[in-house]
This record gives structure tokens, C-alpha cells and sequence, in this order.
């Protein structure tokens, strides 16, 4: 009975293990017949790899068919011979994931006469229902590559498209690399090596190799194959190259010298110097039979290394929004002739059919020593000691507004990149509630406690000191939080 477990636990072990894994070696099928089309049993069938001289053997079944699995990328030497008949041999090439079908006929005669075919691949694989292009080693060397980034030629396979940004094509920029689209199919795409998953986070390759490493790869675009379905977008099987009887080998460096290049056209225009452009790419491989004192691994054992490294530096302007002088000042009247509004967050009040109305500032200025109170925000009203939202400018990356007692702060992040901060802080308030509550004159509207005695203090912010009034728009409304704001300018990260 254990014996039994055990056989079961190691069954399923290897059911899992091939479960995970996507074959990316090729196989040929075919049936062996003599001149009368009548099947031949028991004829040995071969493949051999010409590159390595590394055979795979079987025989015909009784129906005179036969099966060679797992055989690596290359071109191959398909021999069948039985006693009594001529030996048929046949060239192919396979490729990766290839199930080709290939049909040999014997003639009668001896074994020591050879009949060759000179046919080649067939051109429509019979074998399975997938559909795909095969990038192979030629068209990776000749064919230029962005960064030496093998991937970049998957955009080249039939009913795919290209969404990333192409001066993100690097070995390391992945995300840039993953964005190709397959036939319109939501989703991302499934990379592997040699059969092994190839994925990081968020459906995007995980290791990009050089492309001298690469013999080939196939971009399948219709998978009906029940190995693949993790995704409903292309799969993308990458194969490595293998050492060969005769060594061989490569060596390059790409670069590219600032001291060659020109200034930018807004650089010069603006008297600023050019800035750091520097590329500087280089590798090698090596490949071949291992070869030691007491060990010949021709035709038997092979090894390949490849090495790669990039140092580049270039300049990646931006535009960045930041208020003006004036505007610190709460003078937003710039802003009119854009149909930009400032909203006065003070006056709004709830129209019978539920929606809430404010005022504009008179020619969008914001009048100075203007206190803001924290109160209601669409009809809700706040509480004592919680943090109220606040709008920040339209430049500002993070807010935080904090209500008395409490001095703490909250912070509500926005999107926006290497730009300014600004901090809210109300002041102390002697008033028992500081928080607007139901049941005003105006449902929905903000309550205004007692104004602050000039000599309260001002709780410490999150960020900065300054105090001077911040005016910020939101979809063409204001919000006020606590009191002044305090702003900072925050470095790039």
C-alpha cells in the first residue's frame, strides 16, 4: 500500500511539474511506406542533428507510423531503413514548437543504396492548430535591433501591434518590451525560455537575454494548444542557442559619444548647454564541445556563455505646472480667459433637486487673510478631530489637512510627478466644536465656527512653513481645509 502512495504522490508530481511548463522543442511524425504505399513495421527511423551529430531513434509501429519528440531547434538528417530496401533520408529544418509531418518511401533494393529527397519544410504544419511567426537566427542577426533587444522583432509577426513607448526598448525595460497586442485580445502576453514561464508582475517579461543568445523564437498569436491559456493574448517561446561541435564565437561594442552630438533645439534657443548623451553598449559569446584533459564531449556534451552590458545616460525633459507669483497670492484672474472659475467653498447651498451651488470669487481673486474652514464636503458633515480634504494646486503631488484639537495630519496623494507639496494646517480654535453639524439654515453648506483669537498658534504641517494663501482649483471648484497653507517645493526622485 505505501509503495502505491508513493507511485501516485510521484505521478502527480509530474503531471504538476508538466502542467507549468510550455514545450518549446519540436517534433516530427509521419508514416514509412514501400513503393506500393503499403505501411513497412519495424523500419529504424532517425533524426539527426547536423549541428551536433546527435541522433533520436525509433521504429514504425505496425500501421508503419512513427514519432520523434523533443528535438532541438536546428536543421535535421530524417533517415528510415529496413532490410531488403533502399535507406530514404530526408533534410528538415525544425524549428521551435514545430510538429511537422514527414511521409518517407522505401524502394526496394539494398541497404547500402541511399535514396536521397530534396524537399524542403513543409510550409503548412498539418500537426497542430496554432498559428504563429518564427523569428530565427538569421533574421536576428541581420535585421537591426533597438538597444540589441531581441524582442522588438515580435512586432514583426502577423496581427500584432505596438503600444509602449519606443525609446523604452532596453534589455531592462520590461514594460516597454511586454507592450505588443495579439489580434486586438485584451490582456497581456506570455513569455517563456526554453518552455520555462519568463513573467514578473503585471503580465510583462521578466528577462530579456542578448540577442546573441537567442537561436530563435515563435510569436503564437492563435493557441488552441492545451499547454497554453494562461493568457488571451500572444505567446512569445524563446529558444537559447547551444554549443556545436566547432566553436564559435562573437564580440561587439556599440557606441555612441556625447562630444559627436548636438545640442537640443529648445537647449539652444535658451542658452543652456548640451546635456550628458552617452550610450555604450558591449558583449560577447562563446560556444562549443567541452573539451577536457580526459574528456572529449563532441557529438555528446556542449556548452554556450553569453555577456552583455549597457551604460546609458541621456535627458528626459518634462513639463511641469507650478503657480505664479500672483497666484500664490490668490490672484487667479490670469485664469479667466481659460474659462478657469474659482469657486468660494463658503457659500455653497443645496438646490431642492439635491445638487450643490457655490459662488464664484469676484474676478477670481481670492481675497487676502481669507479664512478657510473645514466643515461639510457634499453634503456631509465632518468631525471633530478627523482630517478634512483639501485641494491642493494644480502643481501640488500630496495634501494633508488636519482639524483642531488634534495636531496630526493626513496625507491624500495625487498622480502627479516632481512637483510641488503643500501642506494644510487649521489653527487652534477655542470654540468647543470645530466641526459643522446638521440641521442649519443651509442644508449641505459649511459652518464656520468663531474666528481664531490673533494670538492662537499654528499646529506644526507636514511639510514647510510658509504661509502664504495657496488658491487651488479642482474641475473648475475650490475646497478649503483648516486655515493657510503651507507649501514646499519637493526634488525629483
Amino acid at each position: 500500500m505505501p509503495s502505491k502512495i508513493a507511485t501516485a504522490l510521484a505521478t502527480l508530481l509530474v503531471l504538476a511539474g508538466g502542467a507549468t511548463a510550455q514545450e518549446s522543442r519540436g517534433a516530427i511524425t509521419g508514416e514509412v511506406k514501400d513503393s506500393s504505399g503499403a505501411p513497412v513495421p519495424g523500419a529504424a527511423v532517425a533524426a539527426t542533428h547536423l549541428s551536433t551529430n546527435v541522433a533520436s531513434r525509433t521504429a514504425t509501429g505496425p500501421n508503419g507510423q512513427y514519432s520523434l519528440l523533443y528535438l532541438a531547434p536546428g536543421r535535421y538528417s530524417v533517415s528510415a531503413e529496413m532490410p531488403g530496401f533502399k535507406k530514404a533520408v530526408r533534410s528538415v529544418e525544425v524549428r521551435v514548437a514545430d510538429r511537422l509531418t514527414i511521409d518517407l518511401a522505401l524502394e526496394p533494393g539494398g541497404r547500402e543504396e541511399t535514396v536521397e529527397v530534396k524537399a524542403g519544410t513543409p510550409l503548412l504544419e498539418v500537426g497542430t492548430g496554432s498559428a504563429g511567426q518564427v523569428i530565427d537566427a538569421q533574421r536576428i542577426n541581420l535585421l537591426p535591433l533597438s538597444d540589441g533587444n531581441p524582442f522588438v522583432l515580435s512586432r514583426l509577426a502577423a496581427g500584432t501591434a505596438y503600444t509602449g513607448d519606443l525609446k523604452f526598448s532596453r534589455p531592462f525595460d520590461n514594460a516597454g518590451t511586454s507592450s505588443i497586442v495579439a489580434d486586438g485580445a485584451p490582456g497581456g502576453n506570455e513569455f517563456t525560455l526554453d518552455g520555462s514561464p519568463n513573467m514578473a508582475h503585471g503580465r510583462r517579461v521578466a528577462y530579456v537575454p542578448p540577442s546573441d543568445a537567442v537561436e530563435e523564437f515563435k510569436v503564437e498569436t492563435a493557441t488552441y494548444d492545451a499547454q497554453q491559456g494562461h493568457t488571451a493574448g500572444a505567446t512569445v517561446n524563446v529558444v537559447f542557442k547551444s554549443g556545436t561541435n566547432a566553436f564559435h564565437g562573437s564580440a561587439y561594442e556599440f557606441y555612441r559619444s556625447d562630444s559627436i552630438s548636438a545640442n537640443d533645439f529648445f537647449l539652444n534657443r535658451a542658452g543652456q548647454p548640451r546635456a550628458s548623451l552617452s550610450y555604450n553598449r558591449f558583449g560577447g559569446s562563446l560556444g562549443g564541445p567541452v573539451i577536457l584533459p580526459a574528456y572529449n564531449g563532441r557529438d555528446r556534451t556542449f556548452f554556450m556563455v553569453t555577456y552583455e552590458g549597457l551604460k546609458d545616460e541621456f535627458p528626459e525633459p518634462g513639463t511641469f505646472t507650478v503657480p505664479t507669483e500672483a497666484e500664490r497670492q490668490g490672484d487667479f484672474s490670469a485664469l479667466l480667459a481659460q474659462g478657469i472659475l474659482i469657486y468660494d467653498p463658503l457659500t455653497a447651498v443645496r438646490l431642492p433637486d439635491g445638487r450643490i451651488q457655490r459662488q464664484t470669487f469676484p474676478g477670481n481673486v481670492i481675497p487676502p487673510g481669507r479664512p478657510a474652514t473645514p466643515g461639510t464636503t457634499g453634503g456631509r458633515t465632518g468631525a471633530t478631530g478627523r482630517a478634512s480634504r483639501a485641494a491642493c494646486a494644480p502643481s501640488a503631488t500630496s495634501c494633508s489637512a488636519s482639524t483642531t484639537p488634534s495636531p496630526t495630519t493626513t496625507s491624500i496623494p495625487t498622480r502627479r510627478p516632481r512637483s510641488s507639496t503643500c501642506g494644510w494646517a487649521s489653527r487652534a480654535s477655542t470654540s468647543p466644536t470645530s466641526a459643522s453639524t446638521r440641521g442649519g439654515s443651509t442644508p449641505g453648506a459649511w459652518a464656520s465656527p468663531p474666528a481664531p483669537p490673533p494670538s492662537s498658534a499654528t499646529p506644526p504641517t507636514s511639510r514647510g512653513s510658509s504661509s502664504r494663501p495657496t488658491p487651488t482649483t479642482t474641475s473648475g471648484r475650490t475646497s478649503a481645509a483648516g486655515g493657510p497653507p503651507t507649501c514646499t517645493r519637493s526634488s525629483p526622485r
